[in-house]
């Protein structure tokens, strides 16, 4: 129900607020999809970056900004977790819900809660689609 591209946005603020690197990500997501999510995420006011301890890290980091300026240890969460919602993220990356198929068990396990609502959702859209009849577009 949620593109691998939202996955990928809620996993790094996830991991952010966790304070802890996601290495996997980077090996199943290009590091210009990286950049954008950051780069959306930040422009967004859900993350900013963490102020370096010296001038001289600033300029090291400016010069090697590809080799780690996109990693989840170098930016922090503007506001907690549970204050940011999936429609933020979702309008922040140019997100969509894909509810072309029914909610899977696996889609509730791995995101419990939320997963929930978003199978409403889901339910009530496929719902509402199908009686619309192309006759009427």
């Amino acid at each position: 129900m949620l593109s691998p591209l939202t996955q990928i946005a809620i996993t790094l603020l996830h991991d952010i607020a966790m304070h802890e690197p996601h290495e996997a990500i980077g090996h199943c997501t290009s590091p210009e999809e990286l950049r954008y999510i950051y780069t959306r995420l930040e422009q967004k006011g859900m993350i900013c970056r963490k102020e370096k301890a010296t001038e001289k890290a600033n300029e090291k980091a400016t010069e090697d900004a590809d080799a780690d300026t996109y990693t989840t240890c170098s930016y922090k969460l503007c506001r907690p977790l549970c204050e940011i919602s999936l429609l933020e993220v979702l309008e922040a990356i140019n997100g969509h819900l894909n509810c072309n198929h029914p909610t899977s068990e696996a889609f509730y396990t791995r995101y419990g809660k939320m997963a929930q609502k978003l199978g409403v959702v889901n339910y009530i859209t496929r719902l509402y689609l199908s009686e619309i009849k192309l006759i009427d577009c």
